[in-house]
């Protein structure tokens, strides 16, 4: 997944608002600045590149933006994207810093890192970003960079919600009541993982017709084997989380019930106890020996 912001900023048609940075960086909003920066002319671009020289950090990041998108005549170049958010992000900026750390979390223009992401987003939490606070709490709960510690990633997200971030504490909702086993703690950490196609669990890539299957990096106790079928567009099926058990239906019926969030609802039909965040929103089915957690669908970014 990239990040919901990253995925959408291209997409936001608003107005260029070039002047009044404010120094410390506190107002600024990631959806104005792309507005700005799509607004860039070929013409402007002197002007800017200049007072981003002389270390003015808002032109830094729409200068940015304009490499990263290829606005204003550009050429598309992440490496010099990324060379002028860090000078952004060095100067104190914590949306310059949790946009540097999505380059790293996504591998653009740089290799993946986790840990250089985890020290981005970290930089940018203390500051008080709260979107930042959310994904070290979605690196602490998946285990990336860092050992996975769903108690831990817990206490990002109600750092996240404290800071007005409505889905770390959606996140934090989903974690309650607290689990009393590892068994819960995977499931609610897979069901978490809906969110974003499950791509922060995907493994290495399976050999199957017709179909993108991984391997599923985290499996609940007992599970034999996991795997993430990846979302069909020809289908409009969201990705898939599949694990297979040894167990009778009757004994995971009880472990997988007593794993589901506050506010899921679950009911048996035809032998499969299905469940979901609410009525309409098919969340996970279980039959058979086979445990699956369903990601809704999304259209594919242009």
């Amino acid at each position: 997944m990239c990040r919901l912001a990253r995925c959408l900023a291209p997409l936001l048609l608003l107005p260029a608002l070039l002047a009044g940075q404010a120094p410390s960086g506190a107002s600024w909003n990631i959806n104005e600045l792309v507005g700005a920066a799509k607004a860039l002319t070929a013409a402007e671009l002197p002007a800017i590149r200049s007072r981003a020289e002389a270390g003015d950090a808002r032109a830094q990041f729409l200068l940015g933006l304009a490499y990263e998108y290829a606005f204003a005549g550009l050429p598309r170049d992440l490496a010099e994207a990324l060379r002028w958010d860090k000078l952004a992000a060095q100067q104190g900026i914590a949306l310059a810093e949790t946009w540097v750390g999505d380059f790293y979390y996504d591998g653009l223009g740089v290799a993946m890192d986790y840990a250089e992401a985890l020290s981005w987003y970290r930089r940018a939490s203390d500051r008080g970003h709260a979107q930042a606070s959310r994904y070290l709490g979605d690196f602490t709960l998946f285990g990336l960079g860092t050992a996975r510690d769903p108690k831990q990633a817990a206490v990002w997200y109600a750092k996240a919600a404290a800071q007005g971030d409505g889905r770390g504490e959606a996140r934090l909702a989903l974690l309650s009541p607290p689990c009393e086993d590892d068994f819960c703690a995977v499931v609610r950490t897979i069901i978490i993982s809906r969110d974003n196609g499950f791509k922060d669990l995907k493994g290495p890539r399976s050999i199957e017709p017709f179909k993108d299957v991984f391997a599923g990096t985290l499996k609940p106790d007992g599970a034999d084997a996991c795997k993430v079928t990846a979302a069909d567009p020809a289908q409009k099926t969201g990705a898939e989380y599949e694990c297979v058990f040894p167990a009778s239906l009757d004994e995971l019926t009880v472990k997988v019930r007593a794993a589901l969030p506050a506010g899921w609802v679950s009911e048996v039909q035809d032998l499969a106890l299905l469940a979901g965040p609410d009525d309409f929103d098919l969340g996970l089915s279980l039959s058979g020996v086979g445990l699956k957690i369903f990601a809704p669908y999304r259209e594919p970014r242009q």
